[in-house]
């Protein structure tokens, strides 16, 4: 079915009546936003392999109505895993460009909208990620990758962390929405409930933060729970980019097969 048509259901409305423009072009899924109707939509449309990505919708779809309710995400219209479609409004801002995520005011920013997500209360329902195990997944798909030794010792200092929160997970400029005012989260898909370093380590993995950027970000972030520990960021954003390695490995082989 193509956007016009998912949405028309949605709306009730001829698909005729309705405009889709694609606004992003994801990894895993497509997304458009749809005009015409009642309000301006966005419908996305996954498209991946998810077992071999490691993706839960179901988890996800808990994930999306938590955010919603703490006011950092998209209000969900329609969610139909098993037809992979997710309807949900439009947020009123724009992306963040990839050089402004840096600017010392948008990562304060950026550390106060995790401080609000790894505060939310999860329940069982939501997946837990370990990472140790997430590695051994992608290494029965890949073989032994790179420094695998280590990648799962640092993997396995995180499962061990005794602070485990409601994580995002994949925090790059293109997932995040700004109105000058609010900074909101899309794309729950790789979300779960897991170490916050890691969290923080996929800002700075994806727009390149220096060292100095790295301990703005922790240091804003930090709480009574969580102390500022640099070194652990260092190894955390080293498991970051090995991880990223290996999705990008297993999502080039899907594609050949």
């Amino acid at each position: 079915m193509t956007p016009e048509q998912i949405a028309a259901r949605y709306f009730n409305v001829d698909a005729a009546a309705l405009h889709a423009v694609r606004i992003k072009d994801g990894l895993t899924n497509e997304s458009y936003r749809v005009t015409g109707g009642r309000e301006n939509i966005v419908v996305r449309i996954s498209n991946r392999d998810e077992a071999s990505l490691q993706i839960s919708r179901h988890s996800e779809a808990v994930v999306l109505d938590l955010a919603e309710q703490a006011g950092i995400g998209a209000q969900v219209l329609l969610n139909q895993p098993d037809d992979h479609v997710l309807i949900t409004r439009e947020l009123p801002g724009r992306n963040l460009a990839r050089d402004e995520v840096s600017d010392s005011r948008n990562i304060a920013r950026i550390a106060g909208l995790l401080r609000k997500l790894h505060a939310l209360e999860v329940n069982e329902t939501v997946r837990s990620l370990q990472l140790a195990d997430t590695l051994q997944e992608y290494w029965r798909l890949l073989g032994n990758w790179g420094d695998h030794k280590t990648a799962l010792h640092i993997a396995e200092e995180s499962d061990a962390q005794t602070l485990r929160v409601l994580c995002h997970n994949d925090v790059h400029h293109l997932n995040l929405i700004d109105n000058g005012g609010q900074l909101w989260l899309l794309d729950w898909e790789y979300a779960g409930v897991g170490d916050p370093y890691f969290d923080l380590a996929s800002v700075c993995c994806y727009h390149d933060f220096n060292a100095a950027q790295r301990l703005m970000l922790i240091d804003r972030y930090s709480t009574g729970n969580v102390a500022p520990d640099p070194a652990r960021l260092d190894r955390m954003c080293w498991l970051f980019d090995y991880i990223k390695g290996l999705w990008f490995a297993v999502r080039n082989a899907d594609e050949v097969r």
